[in-house]
């Protein structure tokens, strides 16, 4: 996508007595810097072909998941209204929309700008009075439009004539007409009417009944909006924050949310509700304060405020409307336009501790069947929930490069003070003990620490960057030390690994790969592996950073080169098979790898953290704030993987989720396209793509046809693919602009096809095809030509029986 993305991350908490409920929320926000054409959003609504429609304050625009498209509104003679308020979608994708100052819009985008628009009033007292300040609209299922505003009563419209009819409320008790704030539709065909000052009202279209409901305010008595769970109504009510309100309208239940009442003029109330059926939550947008939350299950309220929501802009903010949707929900506000999608929280549970605050976990090990976590000043044991912590030893202001769990003990490698381990009885770290010559251990730059068996005796492999291969007897406590001087090309030891095979392998700083010949006696002993661009299978840098054995006994290691190498055995040689990392901007190497009980390989890099399916040989991206790993604005440390769960460690807490849930352990959908936009000689025409087919004239053999999905929105990699079929001989690859641009297409029949698929190539079975004819100048037709040749055929006969009879006229003299 084009525009620019605010990613935002909201931490909010559940308000009960459980401990540790904390989640994480991403939104992406849309603002005019994307392409609103206002970021005072009045209403939402999505129509049938996936389109969302944002109507503002300065006019209306459509999003197709990929960019903004402003709806000029103002094509005929007629002025229409800018200032935009509710809108709803009918059955016709007709779009209708209140207004301030010009009554009901109809915008019909099958029609031709300058007829798509037309506009009709509220009127009252016998059709004498005309209102044009309405406050909301209903596209109901009967096809019949339901619309009111400022002590309009309901109005009525059937689209078909262009009828407008007024529906009498004789059971008011304040004002002979009702003042309508807001509209909703059940099941049953019944419409809820919320109005200023009486209440609520339930009208059933078929009797033309109506049943009232007030709880008879002084002053405001204000309904402001609606949302319809299986079992109830739940509306926002002034001074009542939200009422739950069966749908024979005999049971009730008051503050919900345990809101004060307003102090001054609607400054506490209800401005926006929505129903998530998938959740069973109630959605709540307040007129200042943020959303809320209320899980309807168990009574639970989540409270998200706006100085967390916009942390560049925490002045109070007017939710207006909150419209769910297949992947979550939009919320369009007096600050722009939001989108919360699931996929963007599938890692979304933060386990936090105000007390650690200042000293978040950066790592966790696992250590002797338990997780161990570590800070920058204090390590120890933490629950199995990751809830407490259950010990706490310190780290002696050590500046630790890498940290060993193994079999033998916990142990840190330091950037200047050699290893030290973790002596349990005494509940410290002490330096680990030599005897004899140190080889100036005590002060090595150590990296990583290989545990190893030499004749049934433990030893320690340790790498140092500055001094070389360090080899440590844990029964005699004595400490060897090979560097240029007796056997390696030189001091600089970057990582070491031991394969399935027990071999040890040792990644130099641009001097290659070794590989230990005689443990024993490693002086000598080192076979070098280096970078050859005439060989195959030979390295593909002189730089190796890590190691890691798998599950199925496969053994990689990391290098300057994108992606991931593999180490192969073959017979007494080895092969050094790359993977490279096929993103457009491919991440830098691998610092430390783990594997997943999925068998999917994680890769902590410098750019990120990325997983490489080594069965489809994929990498994936994990991108901030894309459903996986945190948002940009968190400082990650580090990732923990512990049978199906994911844990980041982070400076908020840890963030908790399920690996089976990530998105690319999942087939994936299939999607369909939508075309979104068709501009004719620069001419927008996007009108005839709802059209079960294209026809342009001749002089319109130049255009652009825009395509996406609405899915698009949540960032999923994707790329498109399209074919003009009689034009191109084969698919195209789109690029990001998603749009098909043909010019001087000569006359005849045409299909154009689009297909959506993902990163890897994988394209959806559905495919959208639309014919396309295309006219041709009356001098080039077929019948034209047709004429043409049998006149010139004509004349050439005419020439010729011509001749003939000259010639007989001629002999005949």
């Amino acid at each position: 996508m084009a525009c620019r993305i605010f990613l935002l991350v909201v931490f909010t908490f559940l308000f009960n007595s459980t401990i540790g409920q904390e989640r994480t929320y991403n939104f992406l926000h849309f603002t005019v810097k994307e392409g609103l054409a206002s970021d005072r959003i009045a209403g939402l609504a999505k129509d049938s072909k996936g389109l969302l429609w944002i109507s503002t304050k300065r006019g209306l625009s459509y999003f197709d998941g990929l960019r903004f498209v402003d709806v000029n509104l103002n094509y005929a003679k007629e002025a229409f209204s800018n200032n935009l308020g509710r809108i709803s979608i009918d059955q016709k994708d007709r779009l209708w929309i209140t207004t301030h100052n010009r009554g009901l819009l109809c915008y019909d985008p099958s029609f031709p700008p300058d007829q798509a628009v037309k506009s009709f009033y509220a009127k009252v007292s016998n059709g004498d009075l005309i209102k044009s300040d309405l406050y909301d609209v209903l596209a109901a299922k009967s096809g019949l439009v339901y619309f009111g505003g400022q002590e309009t009563n309901l109005q009525v419209l059937n689209p078909e004539i262009g009828e407008v009819s007024l529906v009498h409320f004789p059971g008011l008790t304040r004002h002979t007409f009702a003042s309508v704030y807001s509209l909703a539709e059940d099941q049953e065909g019944n419409i809820w009417i919320g109005t200023r000052y009486n209440g609520l009202l339930k009208y059933h279209p078929k009797t033309k009944q109506t049943l009232y409901f007030n709880l008879e305010n002084p002053g405001e008595n204000a309904v402001s909006s609606f949302a319809l769970a299986p079992d109830a109504v739940y509306a926002g009510y002034y001074d009542h924050d939200v009422i739950r309100l069966d749908y024979d309208m005999k049971r009730f239940q008051s503050q919900l949310l345990h809101w004060n009442k307003n102090k001054d003029f609607y400054d506490n109330f209800a401005s926006a509700l929505a129903y998530l059926p998938k959740e069973d939550q109630l959605l709540v947008g307040h007129n200042v304060r943020g959303m809320e939350i209320l899980h309807r299950h168990n009574g639970e309220i989540e409270r998200i405020s706006w100085d967390k929501l916009m942390p560049e802009l925490p002045k109070p903010s007017r939710i207006q409307e909150i419209l769910p949707v297949e992947q979550g929900y939009w919320i369009g506000s007096e600050s722009g336009l939001f989108f919360y999608a699931n996929p963007l929280n599938t890692v979304s549970t933060l386990i936090s501790n105000p007390k650690y605050a200042t000293d978040p976990i950066q790592h966790i090990r696992n250590w002797r069947g338990d997780p161990w976590y570590f800070t920058q000043t204090t390590f120890g044991k933490i629950s199995p929930d990751f809830k407490q912590r259950l010990s706490s030893f310190s780290l002696d202001s050590l500046k630790i490069s890498a940290i060993h769990a193994t079999s033998s003990g916990l142990l840190f490698s330091t950037y200047d003070n050699g290893v030290y381990r973790f002596v349990e009885d005494r509940k410290k770290l002490e330096p680990l003990e030599i005897i004899g010559h140190t080889h100036g251990f005590g002060k090595a730059d150590c990296n990583k620490l290989i545990v190893d068996t030499i004749k049934g005796i433990p030893h320690y492999w340790i790498g140092s960057w500055s001094s070389g291969l360090y080899k440590y007897n844990l029964s005699s406590k004595t400490m060897e030390l090979y560097h240029e001087k007796n056997g390696l090309p030189n001091q600089k030891v970057i990582s070491i690994g031991k394969d399935p095979r027990g071999d040890i392998w040792i990644g130099m700083d641009g001097f290659g790969l070794l590989l230990l010949k005689n443990k024993e006696h490693p002086d000598k002993a080192f076979e070098q592996f280096r970078f050859n661009e005439k060989k195959e299978n030979a390295l593909e840098s002189n730089t190796i950073f890590s190691f890691f054995s798998d599950s199925d006994d496969r053994f990689w290691f990391s290098n300057l080169q994108t992606g991931i190498g593999e180490i192969i055995k073959q017979g007494n040689t080895y092969e050094f098979k790359q993977y490279r990392d096929d993103h457009a901007l491919p991440w830098l190497h691998a610092k430390r790898m783990l594997e997943d009980g999925n068998k999917l390989i994680w890769m902590s890099t410098s750019d990120g953290t990325m997983v490489f399916d080594k069965k489809n040989k994929q990498f994936h991206q994990l991108l901030p704030g894309k459903g996986i790993y945190p948002a940009e604005h968190i400082h990650t440390f580090d990732v923990y993987l512990r049978g199906q769960t994911l844990v980041w460690c982070t400076d908020k807490g840890l963030i908790i989720g399920d690996l089976r849930s990530l998105p690319f352990q999942q087939q994936p959908k299939n999607h369909r396209p939508i075309l979104s936009r068709l501009m004719v000689s620069h001419q927008d025409q996007s009108y005839r793509l709802r059209k079960d087919k294209l026809v342009f004239a001749a002089k319109e053999n130049n255009f652009s046809l825009s395509f996406s999905i609405p899915e698009q929105a949540t960032g999923q990699p994707l790329k498109f693919a399209y074919q003009l079929k009689g034009q191109d001989e084969d698919w195209v690859v789109a690029n990001t602009e998603q749009t098909a641009y043909y010019n001087n297409l000569k006359g005849g029949e045409y299909v154009f096809a689009v297909k959506v698929g993902d990163r890897f190539g994988n394209w959806s079975s559905e495919i959208l095809e639309i014919p396309i004819e295309m006219k041709s100048y009356w001098y080039a037709t077929g019948w034209f030509k047709t004429l043409l040749a049998l006149f010139f055929l004509s004349a050439i006969i005419l020439f010729f029986a011509y001749r003939i009879h000259q010639q007989k006229k001629i002999n005949r003299i």
